[in-house]
């Protein structure tokens, strides 16, 4: 084989892992409002953004607010959200969570647990 076809193929693996490293690391950073809550619910699955799939991503409910960590940190409080809804995306079941703030994305959850999160969310929002 090339010496720099090996070469090539040995740092393009290495890319590939450090961005899904990164992609973690980053997920699991903290916004500063979250910095000493304690977190009612925590998890780490694929979230669809706006119809756009992010694995490694972070999904924490506090007492006020909930959050979506992935590049970017989403902040959403319960009394902007409409409703948390069980649907199916791409032949997939998720918890999507429905709500009014125009300047975020759409948030479809694939977790394992539905129940508690979307329990906990009904309940924080009324």
């Amino acid at each position: 084989m090339n010496p720099f076809l090996e070469i090539f193929l040995i740092l393009l693996i290495f890319f590939v892992l450090g961005l899904f490293v990164f992609t973690y690391l980053k997920s699991q950073s903290l916004h500063p409002l979250e910095k000493g809550l304690n977190p009612l619910y925590t998890t780490v699955c694929t979230v669809y953004l706006d119809g756009l799939k992010k694995p490694f991503t972070r999904f924490t409910i506090y007492n006020d607010f909930l959050v979506v960590s992935s590049w970017k940190k989403i902040i959403l409080r319960f009394d902007e959200i409409k409703d948390a809804t069980q649907e199916k995306i791409y032949f997939f079941k998720c918890l999507t969570i429905n709500h009014k703030n125009k300047s975020l994305p759409s948030i479809s959850l694939l977790i394992k647990d539905f129940e508690g999160p979307q329990k906990l969310i009904e309940y924080k929002k009324s």
